[in-house]
């Protein structure tokens, strides 16, 4: 037990330095301060530190990203592990004759909006990607989750959960208990202390799911709730105000055109099963769903965040809000994209957004000539009528892929 004499600063009650002086750190700091001592490292591990910044609302605000791992060295193979939920491999391992691909490589980072820094976490054990593609990220008291997915040298999407406590200065993943049901390109969203998942896909087969269900962290349990009413993938959940919204995302067909979708190698039919309309709203209390109708006119590359209750849409050229009373859209103010078609791009488009000290931190699709790329980029003017939106490029060390680049705000 820690010894009550032992302060983190001599002469100076722990309450003064920890509210004091350690609210105001930023966060990789304190995983610096672990290493100064015992005392050090308890405060910040036991969370004393983290709960004194949410009471005085003194966190700051990072933003979570997966993106490309290229450099990273092949893990090592999943042997003393620990036991697998998807042990199949069907590639014949990961090894020096059957490395990772770049492409297949990814790594969870934290972006600090503040000085422009980032910190990359550790890859998870025992998997072979690093991060799996195609997962559900999560964040809740202070812990990031990654849920389901694909890796590398699985045949079948996982249903295992992991967790980091960030909150604590712990660079481990720790396992959780898994989901019910495999799944990757599905959605997830936090409500009342619990994570929802709902729907996605399944490798090998081309096999969309309605199945939802809820994680309680204290019970450390996953069980089902109520289906959804179609099943898809792709999709987008939103909390409004603890209703969850989920919208988009691709309906799977008929039985009958699965044998088109596999001979046209899917990309064909599957642009065809995207419904940008199709939208249903879960009530946790209830555990019950119901249909949204006409809800927007949505493209398929639009994209939606929520600020302070508030549903915006960012269509290709403006930004729109979302009247629930009404369930009708309101203009907000033009978006400009021509900075980035100045440097050459022919085309961008918002594919997901985080709200950051007011503006938008978010990851843009740029079509140049025969090339396509994802860009990190910081909006300007934000939520001011009739103002023209603008965006300005923030500095990445890193690449994003093209198919999988979860964004997620959090307080630390």
């Amino acid at each position: 037990m820690m010894s009550e004499q032992q302060y983190l600063l001599p002469g100076i009650p722990d309450r003064i330095t920890i509210e004091g002086i350690l609210t105001r750190a930023p966060w990789k700091t304190l995983c610096t301060l672990c290493a100064v001592n015992r005392a050090w490292r308890h405060a910040i591990q036991s969370r004393r530190v983290y709960d004194a910044r949410t009471c005085t609302k003194s966190s700051r605000t990072l933003v979570v990203l997966i993106h490309n791992n290229p450099s990273a060295a092949a893990p090592r193979d999943r042997s003393g592990s620990g036991a697998s939920d998807s042990s199949a491999t069907g590639r014949g391992g990961v090894g020096p004759k059957n490395p990772v691909p770049a492409h297949w490589r990814f790594a969870v980072s934290l972006y600090d909006p503040d000085d422009g820094s980032w910190i990359k976490l550790p890859s998870i054990p025992g998997i072979t990607s690093g991060v799996p593609k195609f997962c559900g990220c999560a964040f809740l008291d202070g812990k990031l989750y990654i849920l389901g997915g694909d890796d590398f040298d699985r045949v079948y999407s996982t249903r295992e959960a992991h967790m980091i406590d960030l909150a604590a200065g712990r660079g481990v993943w720790e396992r959780c208990a898994s989901m019910e049901c495999p799944r990757s390109q599905f959605c997830c969203a936090v409500n009342n202390g619990r994570i929802y998942v709902f729907g996605g896909g399944c490798r090998p087969q081309i096999d969309y799911s309605r199945d939802a269900e809820v994680f309680d962290p204290e019970k450390n349990t996953w069980r089902s709730i109520a289906d959804m009413m179609h099943s898809r993938t792709n999709h987008t959940v939103l909390n409004l105000e603890g209703r969850l919204l989920v919208i988009g995302g691709a309906v799977w067909l008929e039985a009958e055109d699965e044998i088109n979708f596999q001979k046209s190698g899917g990309d064909e039919l599957f642009e065809h099963c995207f419904n940008p309309t199709f939208a249903e709203v879960y009530d946790p209390r209830k555990n019950k769903w119901r249909t949204v109708e006409n809800i927007t006119k949505r493209e398929k590359d639009d994209a939606f965040v929520v600020v302070h209750g508030k549903m915006f849409v960012l269509r290709p050229d403006s930004v729109h809000v979302y009247d629930v009373a009404y369930n009708s859209w309101t203009f907000v103010q033009p978006i400009s994209w021509e900075t980035q078609l100045r440097n050459g791009a022919k085309d961008c488009s918002v594919r997901a957004a985080a709200y950051v000290g007011r503006e938008l931190v978010a990851v843009v699709g740029r079509c140049a000539e025969e090339d396509y790329g994802i860009i990190l980029l910081k909006s300007k003017n934000f939520r001011r009528k009739n103002a023209l939106m603008t965006w300005e490029p923030i500095a990445s060390p890193y690449v994003f892929d093209t198919d999988h680049h979860p964004i997620l705000s959090i307080q630390l």
